[in-house]
């Protein structure tokens, strides 16, 4: 449901959409470990608007976390960080493409081959956003560790 909101959302704004598009890190890659890294993870949708001149970002792509309990950013923050005890599934896995780099590269690289664009724009869409509202944004990123930016 959360999916089809975004995707019509996009739409709505002049966007071409496709949905789970899948990504995984090259065989090649200096820290592949084909026991850890040869299941593909996906992207809920990524959206195309060539209309949009330079330097407009003509690429969204979108992450949805439709959660029951909600989103949390706080609390996984401090998990992603291993400032607090993580739930049975490690939270980083639930945000590979912005956390592991060599997965961070992968998703770079799969956007760039599916659009011919190397710049893009990332969000997280959610369904229920718990905790604090003004933690976790653009001015938090001290949080997050050293990254090439999307």
């Amino acid at each position: 449901m959360l999916e089809q909101i975004v995707d019509d959302y996009l739409q709505l704004q002049g966007y071409f959409t496709i949905h789970n598009v899948r990504f995984k890190p090259s065989a090649d890659h200096a820290e592949y470990v084909s026991s850890k890294d040869s299941v593909p993870s996906d992207v809920d949708v990524v959206g195309f608007n060539p209309a949009l001149p330079p330097p407009r970002r003509r690429v969204m792509v979108a992450s949805c976390k439709s959660w029951q309990g909600g989103v949390d950013r706080p609390r996984i923050l401090a998990q992603l960080r291993d400032e607090a005890p993580n739930p049975v599934r490690p939270q980083w896995l639930r945000f590979r493409e912005l956390w592991s780099p060599k997965w961070a590269e992968a998703f770079r690289a799969r956007i760039a081959e599916l659009t011919g664009e190397e710049a893009f724009t990332h969000a997280i869409a959610v369904t229920h956003l718990r905790g604090d509202r003004r933690l976790g944004r653009r001015s938090d990123r001290r949080a997050l560790p050293e990254r090439q930016p999307l």
